[in-house]
Order: structure tokens, then sequence, then C-alpha cells
């Protein structure tokens, strides 16, 4: 992998950067541009790179920055990915009037921390920092989305932190309860070789397994591009540490669901085939906050990938524009 070196340091693998950008050896331009429909000399210019502390790593954030009184939206990718795996969307909801942050959380993308290395509860402590530096550097009006696991972390986040705003997730689930394993490709085998899964984690938390044992492929997108777009990816986790998979099994909100007040809007994508319509709409139902049900016809579970973005990105700008003024 070019541009990257993967050190020991303390006993945890970090990257430094040799470079600005991880180069794509063939087309020789940042790999990220691929997912780009825009030019991306145009969505590079409102992109400023920060990074803050978390957790004793360096997180690296992708702002597409504002200079107005605009609302700041947190973003959090899914399963294996990074901020730039959604730069068209971020680009466009920027475009919409809001100040913009995509998360690598750690160890993923360009953030410190063993690759794919963590807990839920972890990744929610980094979502929480965030939300500070957003709120003393662009203040309080700050909401928060995210898409298949990032939309659960997103979910998790306003349950653990009321100074968020609002929210936006793309999926839902509670994933201490015993029906969150319907989100998994082999729910019943899974139920039946769980309690020896939280035993090996226990004995060899690194121990690596692929992603798509328990997800499959074949279920995430009708756009083969789109997905071998993520695959070859040099910055994407194909595999991650039996620890981190048995956390993503029973991990449970700071609060239940029913005590949280941040608005939320849930959105699903018609053809999703990984989380179930009745199950996320299950959770829904239990919520009390001021909430919204969103349908984007036509999409599958990729719903903020190009071909989608006209039916899913306006009902999310207009519920933010609704809830943080």
């Amino acid at each position: 992998m070019q541009g990257v070196d993967f050190r020991w340091q303390g006993g945890k693998i970090e990257n430094k950067l040799f470079e600005e950008e991880i180069i794509d050896k063939g087309a020789g331009s940042p790999y990220w541009h691929r997912y780009l429909v825009t030019d991306p000399a145009l969505v590079a210019k409102v992109i400023r790179e920060e990074h803050i502390a978390s957790r004793g790593l360096r997180l690296h954030l992708d702002v597409y920055q504002r200079e107005d009184d605009a609302p700041t939206i947190l973003f959090i990718p899914g399963t294996g990915a990074h901020a730039r795996c959604y730069a068209e969307f971020l680009f466009q909801l920027h475009r919409q009037g809001f100040r913009v942050v995509g998360i690598d959380l750690q160890g993923h993308g360009l953030s410190e921390g063993m690759r794919g290395s963590f807990t839920i509860e972890e990744l929610v402590e980094n979502i929480y920092d965030v939300t500070t530096w957003a709120v003393e550097r662009y203040g309080g009006r700050v909401g928060i989305s995210g898409s298949s696991l990032g939309g659960v972390l997103a979910f998790y986040a306003v349950a653990n932190d009321p100074r968020l705003g609002s929210a936006v997730c793309h999926n839902v689930a509670v994933l201490s309860e015993p029906d969150c394993l319907r989100l998994t490709r082999a729910p019943n085998l899974l139920r039946t070789i769980l309690p020896l899964g939280h035993l090996a984690a226990w004995l060899l938390p690194e121990l690596r397994l692929t992603i798509w044992l328990y997800l499959d492929p074949q279920t995430i997108t009708d756009e083969p591009r789109i997905l071998e777009t993520f695959v070859d990816d040099p910055l994407t986790l194909q595999a991650l540490p039996l620890c981190s998979i048995v956390s993503q099994s029973q991990a449970a909100p700071a609060r239940p669901i029913e005590q949280i007040e941040t608005p939320i809007m849930v959105l699903h994508a018609e053809g999703d085939r990984i989380f179930p319509l009745d199950y996320c709409r299950a959770i829904y139902d239990r919520l009390t906050c001021p909430k919204r049900f969103k349908l984007i016809p036509g999409a599958d579970h990729l719903v903020f990938a190009p071909p989608y973005l006209a039916r899913s990105l306006p009902p999310l700008a207009d519920w933010f524009r609704e809830t943080l003024g």
C-alpha cells in the first residue's frame, strides 16, 4: 500500500502518511476520487483536514467548510468504510447549506489505531469527542447522521449525548437485543455459536475474520461497480478483529431508546436486504422523541451512493433544517 507506514507505537499499530493522499498507481490521482461524480477539484477545494485527540489516538476529520453560521452535521461511515467513501454525498449535503464533518473513527481510514480494532463503546466515545470539538469550534447547532453501522452509531450517539440537536439514521438497531442477529447472513447459526464467540474474543481478541462471514456482499447493492470500488480501496477494512465483531452483538445504548429526547429521522431504503424494514420500523415505533420515518423508494442498502442521492438527500436536508434551524 503506497503512502502508508503501519508502525508499532505503544502497543498500537498506527498509520503515518508519507504523502497527503494515497495515490492510485493506475490513475495517478487519489483513490477516493473514484467515489465522486462531481469534479474532484471542486470537492477538494471545500475540504479542510482536521485532527483531534480521542482515547489517546489522532482522529482524522474531513471538514466541508463554510464561513457562514451554518449548522454542523457530523457523519459516521458504515462497516469498514471511511469518510471519503461518502465524498459525493458529503459534498452535496454541504451544498445544501451545512458544514459537514466526515469522521474516520479509530482504526479506520486515515485515523490512528490498530486497523479495525474497536468496541462500540469506544466508537461512541470517539463521536463524543468530535462533538465536543464541533460545539467548541462552531457553536451548539450540531446534528449527526450515519449509514448502516454508522447509522446505528449515530443512534447510539444521541442516546449518549444530549448536546446533539438532531439525527438522521440510515438504519437503526439495538445491538444488545437478540433480534439484532437478523441483520447477519446466518442468524440461526450465530445464535448457537455466539456464546463461543464471546469466549474466543476473550482468549483471542485480535484474531481477524473477514467481514463477509456475517455480511453477504450480494445483499449490499445492485451496483457492482460501487462494491468493487469499496473492496479495492486501500483504506477500507475487509477483516475485523474478533473483539470488534463480538462487540457488535452485545453493546447496549447508554440509555433505553424510549428515553432519547433528540429528534430522529430514520431513513430506510426500499430495497435494503440487510436491515429488514419491519425490524427498523419496530425500533422506530418505540421512540418517544420527535421523529419521522422515511422510506427511500427504489434504493438498495447503499442509500447515500450517487445513484440514489436525488431521493435520499432532500428529506435528510429538510429534516436538519426543521430541527436545527
